[in-house]
């Protein structure tokens, strides 16, 4: 079943990181309009090392996501959480340098993940939950389009194996990270469309049949 974008926070434009999540634990808000199976995200890399505008995203290690709710800023325990490898997920080339900086797409799916209409949170972190610093410098590219703040967990060495709570996101940096929520159809919306498609194949059917004529003895 194909997903589709159900939220999108993605004008890329010249700017500057948003996160720099190999020593940081980022959050992005995102907001549900209705019900939602979240099937995956779409999010905007950049490696500021040493290595700069040659194609490749240097020492990427992978991601560790979380999905928390909150209105003004992340809340309580994750929803859901998980880790990614490069390999896992789709990591393109957007095509789009800034200050020689080559800015990339990673995209990534995850279990099925059935929310309620409101508000919540990603957050991010290069490698694993509780992993040090490997030495590289990947963070999370801004954007224009954002509604809402980034929040950043301090050190990214005192997270621990899992998420923890959201009580560790303390700084407000005001600025917005590039993101796209993407979501499967409901169960209840495509039986509804299935359906009309086989009622529109049932009277297309009958308008084309011809009356037969019985002769009899």
């Amino acid at each position: 079943m194909a997903d589709f974008v159900v939220y999108d926070q993605y004008s890329i434009v010249a700017g500057s990181p948003s996160g720099e999540l190999s020593i940081h634990r980022t959050a992005e808000q995102f907001v549900l309009s209705n019900p939602t199976k979240v099937s995956g995200f779409t999010v905007a890399l950049i490696e500021t090392g040493t290595f700069q505008g040659n194609g490749v995203l240097e020492g990427f290690g992978g991601l560790a996501w979380a999905v928390y709710s909150g209105t003004s800023h992340p809340s309580g325990s994750p929803l859901a959480s998980g880790s990614v490898s490069p390999s896992g997920g789709l990591l393109t080339d957007s095509g789009f340098d800034t200050n020689n900086f080559d800015v990339f797409e990673f995209h990534f799916n995850i279990p099925q993940l059935s929310l309620g209409a409101g508000d919540y949170w990603l957050a991010l972190v290069e490698n694993a939950w509780g992993q040090a610093n490997d030495g590289t410098s990947i963070q999370w590219y801004e954007t224009t389009a954002g509604l809402d703040e980034t929040y950043r967990h301090g050190l990214f060495q005192t997270d621990l194996p899992n998420p923890a709570t959201s009580s560790s996101f303390s700084s407000d940096q005001g600025r917005h990270a590039a993101l796209l929520v993407h979501a499967v159809p409901e169960p209840a919306a495509t039986s509804i469309a299935a359906s009309v498609l086989l009622m529109g194949f049932v009277l297309t059917r009958r308008r084309k049949s011809k009356p037969r004529i019985v002769f009899s003895r």
